[in-house]
């Protein structure tokens, strides 16, 4: 019986070393990015949501990719029953991907998610 207390001890022990390690950890880092942003550091990279093609853009196929990281890619969508199918351009807004529907110019047709001469 002596053994197995000496046994349960030890976990006990190393239980709590792990515990103290774990929150001086989270307590140094919280702490670290503290210092770093009142100096003005960056220490995370920022999380900006980001367009290929620069916004609204329908010459040129874009992905918009939001500041969870989700991506969004421009493409050719139908309207209607007897319309060319239009662009669904996707932009950034706010931090997050949002998209309109744009009708390709005169001359023009959807292909491949950018509006191109039609020849």
């Amino acid at each position: 019986m002596v053994h197995f207390g000496k046994k349960k001890k030890i976990i006990f022990a190393v239980a709590a070393l792990l515990i103290i390690i774990l929150c001086l950890t989270l307590l140094l880092s919280k702490t670290l990015f503290e210092i770093g942003n009142n100096l003005g550091l960056k220490i995370l990279p920022p999380k900006d949501c980001t367009d290929s093609d620069n916004g609204t853009n329908i010459f040129q196929f874009g992905i918009c990719t939001d500041s969870r990281r989700q991506s969004f890619s421009d493409s050719c969508v139908t309207t209607g029953l007897h319309e060319n199918p239009a662009l669904k351009e996707w932009k950034c807004e706010n931090n997050s991907c949002v998209f309109e529907i744009a009708p390709c110019p005169k001359g023009t047709i959807c292909l491949d998610g950018e509006c191109v001469h039609n020849h």
